[in-house]
């Protein structure tokens, strides 16, 4: 879907992924953004040293780089996809046919999910695609009466790939999912760059598979003749990401850049056991990524018309505002390896509310050194129902303990109102007696848990079928 003029006929698909592996656990699903910047950019880290005729010296290349931001309207589905991100699964439950709840609770032991993007900036530029990108921070800026805008930040990916989805050959006997081969690096542009690269089973096990590799004229249209050379690709362990660098099995030469410009060519199999892959099942990986179909799909789109914010359980009504929701991630780096090897977790996860209303509320100010909290429900929820349901199409936010971090009032000059502007900064729930926060006098909404263990909880719910996310 095209909504915005970053390149010519640019497009955005996004889907969910286990961490590590790159691969996606569903069908691509096109985003409609208001603005992207997605982009892969190499580092050039400049030589300090002089020559003699007042030049610079020649430079190295650094990490390879990738911007990392987009701005969507907000729907269900999205803000799912990067709340999963962010945090990974906790569950989902299915109540009535046609709707499906996700409560997302921010966990260090849920299931790690990842997102995948397939990027398509058009013009001369072919798609290509990122993997293992985590959310770090979701601004929902909420305007009265206006659409509903989510302003995303990601972590780096943990690779990208132009290459193309791996193809079965005609004949192979094993029952290994295409879905779960996936390529990640560069290769040379050399006399080769446009042929694929065939892999060929030599042997499997539970826990690795052995292979053959070799360059070929594409689409299976030539005998190929592989040589002698083996490698071999784990499954995701605790050692190991489950990627294998392919090895040419004639020249015995790795495949891909190497020296300042090191991006191995590798591939993975998935998580699964390797044993539904038998000796001489052979597959393609083509040298360039096919351009998807562009499907649209209609959202229901959320608006600040539609969203109801419990202070304190008092329905308050706001100007503007924003919600932002933030967990840091850090890209990890080794040495002579220009993309990350581990995106891992370097701050603490929050939520902050901010806005402002004319002629606000004296509650908000903190009288005496009282000690102020307040619970906060919101609640994104579109009027019509899903179907004959008797669901709504929402997405609800609540935040059991919330301390005022700041408080500023404007001056009253004129025939000027005082505005004030409040920011509620999410805190871990104080304990309790029996680990609930009903025994600290809060009330929870229906739908959440009754626990202080979360920061925050979100529930949504949407009619899009989202079955795969626990898979």
């Amino acid at each position: 879907m095209l909504d915005a003029a970053v390149g010519n006929l640019a497009n955005l698909a996004r889907s969910l992924e286990k961490d590590n592996v790159g691969l996606p656990q569903s069908d691509w699903k096109f985003t409609n953004f208001i603005s992207a910047e997605l982009a892969r950019q190499n580092v050039h880290n400049a030589s300090n040293s002089i020559t003699g005729s007042g030049g610079m010296d020649r430079g190295t290349l650094g990490e390879v780089k990738h911007s990392n931001k987009i701005k969507y309207d907000a729907t269900t589905y999205r803000l799912t996809m990067d709340l999963l991100g962010m945090v990974g699964y906790t569950n989902w439950d299915n109540p009535v046919a046609g709707v499906y709840v996700v409560q997302i609770r921010p966990d260090r032991d849920n299931a790690i999910r990842s997102i995948s993007m397939y990027l398509d900036e058009g013009g001369s530029y072919g798609p290509s695609m990122q993997f293992g990108r985590r959310t770090q921070d979701v601004v929902l800026s909420e305007d009265s009466n206006q659409r509903i805008e989510a302003d995303v930040t990601y972590s780096e990916p943990l690779g990208d790939t132009t290459a193309g989805a791996p193809v079965a050959a005609v004949g192979n006997t094993g029952t290994h999912a295409i879905g779960l081969i996936g390529s990640r690096g560069q290769r040379k542009n050399d006399a080769d760059v446009a042929k694929s690269v065939y892999l060929k089973v030599v042997s499997s096990a539970t826990g690795s598979v052995v292979l053959k590799a070799k360059v070929d004229v594409p689409a299976f249209a030539g005998a190929v003749a592989y040589g002698a050379t083996t490698f071999t690709v784990p499954v995701p362990s605790g050692s190991s990401d489950g990627w294998g660098t392919v090895v040419d099995s004639t020249s015995a030469l790795a495949l891909g850049l190497f020296g300042e410009n090191n991006e191995p060519f590798e591939v993975t199999f998935g998580d699964v056991d390797m044993t539904d892959l038998l000796a001489d099942d052979v597959f393609e990986i083509p040298a360039t990524m096919t351009r998807l179909t562009k499907t649209g799909t209609r959202e229901n789109r959320l608006s600040a018309y539609h969203l109801i914010k419990l202070i304190g359980g008092v329905d308050t009504r706001i100007d503007k505002g924003t919600v932002k929701i933030s967990r840091p991630w850090e890209a990890k780096y080794s040495n002579g390896r220009r993309t990350p090897y581990a995106i891992v977790p370097t701050g603490k996860l929050s939520a902050t509310t901010n806005f402002e209303k004319p002629l606000f509320d004296r509650r908000f100010r903190q009288v005496e050194g009282d000690d102020s909290r307040f619970t906060l429900h919101d609640v994104m929820k579109f009027q019509d129902p899903i179907g004959a349901t008797a669901y709504n199409e929402q997405v609800e936010l609540f935040q059991p303990q919330c301390g005022i971090s700041d408080l500023k009032g404007g001056d009253v000059a004129g025939f000027d109102a005082l505005t004030e502007t409040v920011t509620l900064e999410a805190e871990q729930p104080d304990p309790s007696s029996d680990g609930t926060l009903t025994a600290n006098g809060i009330a929870v909404p229906a739908g959440f848990d009754d626990t202080t263990e979360f920061v925050w909880q979100a529930n949504i719910t949407l009619p899009i079928d989202i079955a795969f996310i626990g898979a």
